[in-house]
């Protein structure tokens, strides 16, 4: 994703992503740090939501989402639904951001309608 997206324009850069193109196109060093720190960072941001303390905003996990799905829509993935990261920051800000008094344990499912049939 990162060797062929549009802010990675620089060839020397992009040659760094591999160990020795062309004819060795298998990950280098770079690209392996790369793709262990981006699961790191995907593993890390329901962490930070997750340990916020209730009510107080969550800077640091909102900071570490934005950083994340921006970097996936910088890059323009194929085959990737990119609205999905849209969705994901939104949700992000609509439900961690604008109610951080809500705890997981407080939610309660709806009471049941009765049938009327």
């Amino acid at each position: 994703m990162t060797s062929n997206g549009p802010l990675t324009r620089f060839p020397a850069l992009r040659r760094r992503m591999y160990r020795d193109p062309p004819s060795d196109l298998r990950p280098s060093r770079l690209a392996t740090v790369l793709a262990h720190a981006g699961t790191a960072l995907e593993l890390g941001v329901p962490i930070a939501f997750l340990l916020t303390p209730l009510g107080t905003p969550p800077v640091a996990a909102v900071l570490l989402m934005l950083a994340l799905h921006g970097y996936i829509t910088s890059n323009v993935p194929m085959g990737v639904p990119i609205e999905w990261n849209f969705a994901v920051v939104y949700g992000g800000f609509a439900l961690f951001w604008a109610h951080p008094e809500v705890s997981v344990t407080s939610i309660a499912p709806l009471p049941s309608r009765p049938s009327s049939g």
